[in-house]
Order: C-alpha cells, then structure tokens, then sequence
C-alpha cells in the first residue's frame, strides 16, 4: 500500500495498493489499483487468498500474468476454432471466385478465360454450392455424365476435371484439406487429339497461292509459320524489336511454353520482314511497333475465318475426322513433318519447335522410320 501524493480520492490523498506473495519457492508481486477505482486492504488480500487457492487446486492461474497467458492461450484456441468452421463452410464456388481464379495470373489470359467459362458452365451448376473439402468422389461423377450426355469431348472432360485438381493442391498447400484429390477415383476415357495432318509442298503452295489472292497479310502469316514453325498468336505478337536483321534471329517473347526462344529466318522470310520493315518507315508507323497489326492498327486476336474458309474449301471436304482437318495450326505441324523427313535429329527438332518435352516432338519420329533407324544401327559394329 502507497499513499500518492500527486493523487486525490476526495478530500484525501490516494491509496495506490498492491501485492506480494510467494507459492513454493515464486515469489510474486503486482500493481493492483488506486482506492479510487475501489481497492482496499480486504480486496487486496482476497486477491492473495485467489491466486494461492487457484495453484493449490490446479484450477486456475497462480498470478496475474498466468492469467493473461491462459487468456490468451484460450482466444487463440477460440480463432482457432472459428477458423475451421469459416473453412467447412466455404463453398467450392467460393474458393472458385475469391481465390483459385486470383491465383492463375501466371496464365495466359485465354487459359484463364477457357477455366472461367467450364467452371460456369459444369462446375458452378452442379457443385458451386458444396462445401469445399466436402466435396466427394459421386460429385464430380455427376460433372462427367453430365457431359457425357452433353455429347463433351474426353478432352473436354479432362480439362474440366483438371480445373478441380488445380484447386485442390493450392487448398491443401493451405491447409484446407489434407486427403487426395476425388478426381483421383473418376476413370477417364483415354483420348488422343494430335493432329495428324500435315502438307506436301504442293499442297503448301495451292494454299498459299489462294491466301495471297484474298490477303496479303495472311498469306505473309502463313508463309512465316510455315517457315519457321511459330504459332499463329507468337507470329501476330511480334514487334520490330523481335527482329535481329543482321543474325537473321526472331525472338519470340511469350511463347506457349513459357519461355523465350528465338526463331530462324530462312532468306524468304528475311527479304519478307525488309520489305514490311521499309513500307512500315515510310507510313511513318514508325520502327518499333506490331509488325502485324488488324484494319484499325492494334493486335491481332484471332485467325480470320478467310483461313478457316480457304482450307476448307481445298482440303477439308467430307472430312469427318477433326485430327486430318487442314487449320492454320497444321502450318506448324507441316513445318515439324518436313524437317523430320529431311533428317533433322528429332532433338534438334524439339528446340526449333519450343516444346517443353521431347514426348510432345516424338510424334513426328514416324515420318522419318528409315532415318530414324540408321541413326540407332551407328553402334551396330561394337564389339562388346
């Protein structure tokens, strides 16, 4: 107990009390308040007679700061708590639109838009509304009948199913579920969607002959893809820094894969890019902007249907079977097919191409069986 001279309770001065005791060989002591907040020796004292009585029992904190740990111990515990069940209530279309979607930015954009529209169309309807980590095996049974009577693609199908595996290794990263992904338990159809097709130089030439007939710009598209293997959307993206006139390099930014690589250009498709490079100069769009550009000057989005129109009119009658239909895709396919067939080594073959795996390049390996058996008969005279 200490008088506080500085302090007023009514007409005297304040009583500031405090404790000090000891339990076994602690020794504790606290500020516990002035007589003006409603202190006295006899409160004080059953404070004493509290803590000692809580430590003797074990029912309780044997000091003042015991109890603000176990208070504290005891909100944490209530978070704690409170947090699981915000997680057993989050629903699959809520992960779906606050996070999942959030985190994909690493994609590209008409990825992103191709998992928004599966996801409106099967996912949301049918278990949009089910608890996240109740989500069970039977539910996404149910997504791939419906697609199924839909008359869906097994393509489609797994696409679709992939979008729910994404989502649940970022939830079990986080915690929010623990067990395998129910995708696992759902049998597919096993699906084989490459393309097959691919042109003689015959064939190349009528098409190219009918594309510049129509377009100019086209015909220069479908020439560079065939002359280099690009894509449609890495051709339409290039600006004039991508190109390295002196090496006679294209480097191409943003490809599917990921990654940047360059692209050769053969002399036809060098003289092609001097001849747009000067004509760019000299209406004065300058030399660092879109080497292709649509009728009001901004990028390209999309393949004309005057492709689409053209190759279907040369090659695609009565064709049933998608994989043989001529697209402007087949460009980089005829590319791959005529390297492999003028004996590139399939390896070298991948790196021309960009692709992430030599899995994805190996489908070409059956238009050169001849070259690509000479090439394993070198070691046949080792006598080991």
């Amino acid at each position: 107990m200490f008088t506080d001279k500085t302090k007023k309770n009514g007409s005297r001065w304040d009583v500031l009390f405090g404790i000090r005791y000891q339990i076994g060989d602690k020794r504790y002591e606290y500020i516990l308040g002035y007589a003006s907040q409603g202190w006295t020796e006899a409160k004080a004292a059953l404070e004493i007679e509290k803590y000692k009585d809580a430590s003797l029992r074990g029912t309780g904190a044997a000091s003042k700061t015991e109890q603000k740990k176990i208070r504290r111990s005891e909100r944490l515990k209530k978070e704690q708590e409170e947090a699981e069940e915000k997680k057993k209530k989050i629903t699959f279309s809520e992960f779906f639109e606050e996070y999942y979607i959030l985190s994909q930015s690493h994609k590209a954009p008409k990825s992103i838009e191709s998992e928004r529209y599966l996801y409106k169309k099967w996912l949301k309807p049918i278990i949009g509304h089910v608890p996240f980590i109740e989500l069970k095996a039977r539910n996404i049974e149910e997504i791939k009948i419906q697609m199924e009577r839909n008359n869906r693609t097994p393509s489609s199908i797994k696409y679709t199913l992939s979008i729910i595996s994404q989502m649940w290794t970022l939830a079990r990263r986080d915690e929010l579920v623990y067990k395998d992904c129910p995708t696992r338990q759902i049998k597919l159809a096993k699906t084989d969607n490459n393309r097959c097709r691919y042109l003689t130089e015959k064939e190349a030439k009528l098409l190219l002959g009918e594309l510049r007939e129509h377009s100019e710009q086209l015909y220069e598209i479908a020439l560079i893809s065939l002359s280099t293997g690009m894509r449609f959307g890495e051709i339409v993206n290039l600006d004039w820094n991508c190109i390295d006139f002196e090496s006679g390099l294209i480097l191409i930014k943003d490809p599917k894969a990921r990654k940047k690589r360059v692209a050769y250009m053969l002399d036809s498709i060098h003289a092609l890019f001097s001849k747009k490079r000067l004509e760019s100069i000299d209406n004065g769009d300058g030399a660092e902007g879109l080497v292709f550009t649509n009728i009001i000057g901004g990028r390209i989005t999309s393949v004309s249907h005057t492709f689409d129109r053209i190759a279907d009119r040369l090659f695609n009658q009565n064709v049933q079977d998608k994989r043989d239909k001529v697209v402007f895709h087949t460009l980089r396919h005829t590319y791959a097919s005529w390297l492999v067939q003028k004996k590139v080594d399939i390896f070298s073959v991948k790196e021309l191409l960009g692709h992430a795996s030599i899995k994805m390049t190996l489908r070409y390996s059956h238009h050169s069986p001849e070259g690509l058996r000479k090439s394993a008969f070198v070691l046949n005279n080792l006598q080991l």
